[in-house]
C-alpha cells in the first residue's frame, strides 16, 4: 500500500468568503476538502498548516505590511475550519496542526518557512517513505505554491507531489496552474 501525505494549508476562517482575507469560493472548496477527507482514509499523516499571527505582525497594513489583519493568535479567524478540523480527527491517521507566521517581524508563506515546521516534517518526511504527497487549501496561488515550493528544496521529486484543485481555492488560480504545467506537477 501507497504511503501517502496530505498536507492541508491554511483552512482558516479569516481566508473564508466572509472572512478579514477572503480568497473567493474558499467556503464551498472547504467544504469539498472536509468531503474528500471524509472518502480518502489512507493517509498516514495530515498536517494542517495555519497562519498565527501576533496581533502586531509585520504583514498587516497597518504595520507597513501589504495584508488586511488576519489570523490573528487566539481569534475566531486564525481558527481552523470546523468541518475540516473534523473530518481530519475522524480518519484512523495521525493530525498535526503546524504554525507558520507566528512571530512578528517574520512573514512565512510556506510552512517550510518556519524553523520549528519545517525541522518537524523534515522528520517525518525522513521517516515515512511517503510515495505521495497531496497538498489541498487556501491560497493555492500563495501560502500552498510557497510549501510545495518548500518541499521541492526538501528534494522531493515533483512526480511525487499531487494538488487537488476541487479542495483548493486560490486567488488567481491561474497561477498555481502555470506553476504545476511547468514544474510537471500533478494537478488533479
Amino acid at each position: 500500500m501507497d504511503k501517502k501525505i496530505l498536507l492541508i494549508v491554511d483552512p482558516q476562517y479569516d481566508f473564508m468568503d466572509e472572512g478579514n482575507l477572503p480568497v473567493i469560493g474558499s467556503t464551498k472548496r472547504m467544504d469539498a476538502l472536509a468531503s474528500y477527507i471524509r472518502d480518502n482514509k489512507e493517509y498516514s499523516h495530515i498536517i494542517i498548516t495555519a497562519d498565527w499571527h501576533p496581533c502586531n505582525h509585520s504583514s498587516f497594513k497597518k504595520f507597513g505590511g501589504i495584508w488586511p489583519v488576519h489570523c490573528v493568535q487566539h481569534t475566531h479567524g486564525a481558527a481552523i475550519n470546523t468541518n475540516v478540523h473534523n473530518a481530519c480527527f475522524e480518519t484512523s491517521g495521525v493530525t498535526n496542526i503546524l504554525l507558520k507566521g507566528n512571530t512578528a517581524e517574520v512573514e512565512e508563506y510556506s510552512i517550510f518557512s518556519n524553523p520549528s515546521a519545517k525541522l518537524y516534517l523534515q522528520n517525518i518526511i525522513s521517516i515515512g517513505e511517503f510515495d505521495e504527497f497531496v497538498f489541498m487549501g487556501i491560497a493555492g496561488d500563495i501560502c500552498l505554491l510557497n510549501s510545495v515550493k518548500g518541499l521541492m528544496e526538501l528534494g522531493i521529486p515533483t512526480n511525487k507531489i499531487t494538488i487537488i484543485k476541487n479542495g483548493t481555492a486560490s486567488i488567481d488560480e491561474n497561477v498555481l496552474i502555470n506553476f504545476c504545467k511547468d514544474n510537471n506537477i500533478n494537478l488533479v
